[in-house]
């Protein structure tokens, strides 16, 4: 499940360069280990899954 991290630490994240406090968006669960490993999490929040429209239900039922 993806989460929503705030960052203790400067840091580069999804290829984005973020400060102390900003907040890391859609971090994997594989990313969200390893920034917890390196401290370098203030806070996270797991997001919700996006709902899937009709549409994406569709194309993946027709694969």
């Amino acid at each position: 499940m993806p989460y929503n991290v705030t960052l203790a630490k400067n840091a580069k994240v999804n290829g984005k360069h973020l400060k102390v406090r900003e907040v890391a968006e859609n971090v994997s669960d594989d990313l969200f280990e390893e920034l917890q490993t390196k401290e370098l999490v203030a806070s996270f929040e797991e997001t919700k899954p996006k709902r899937q429209t009709k549409q994406t239900v569709q194309s993946e039922n027709a694969e």
